[in-house]
């Protein structure tokens, strides 16, 4: 099976969950559930693999930003073993969210409505930890220490 077919398999699977998709200019899938844009993307060189991931949805907008982003990114992925959350290597700018598909058609089916969820949980959760590191960096430089200590 070669990188299409595999692409209009998978947009069968999202076609069948009701989501309305479309094709970037790459020819990966876009399609958005619950306001959030996600892409399935398969590489040319190994079609068995895909990826689903919600990419840029946080802007990094500073080099203290980056380092919540970070921290808010290992904290999300100590507690999960599907999603993996990471700042864009190049720029480190934007925020990505990814799950791994792999196996038959019918796997990816069954698997792919979780991972959807999945995803939408991982960046709920990010956007928290992001929430509680900006307000305790927010605290440490008001020089509040008894804030500071209760959350952490």
């Amino acid at each position: 099976m070669d990188r299409t077919e595999r692409i209009q398999q998978i947009a069968g699977v999202v076609a069948a969950k009701g989501w309305k998709h479309e094709f970037d200019k790459d020819g990966d899938i876009v399609f958005m559930v619950d306001d959030l844009n996600y892409v399935v993307m398969v590489e040319e060189g190994d079609p068995d693999i895909a990826i689903i991931a919600l990419a840029n949805f946080w802007s990094i907008g500073s080099n203290d930003e980056l380092a919540l982003a970070r921290e808010a990114a290992d904290f999300v992925n100590g507690r999960t073993k599907l999603v993996k959350i990471f700042t864009r290597p190049e720029d480190g700018k934007d925020v990505i969210a990814f799950i791994p598909l792999t196996g038959s058609i019918e796997n990816i089916g069954a698997f792919f409505e979780l991972a959807v969820s999945e995803l939408r949980v991982c960046v709920y959760r990010f956007g928290e930890k992001m929430t509680e590191l900006a307000l305790r960096e927010s605290y440490k430089r008001a020089g509040s220490k008894g804030a500071t200590a209760w959350i952490n």
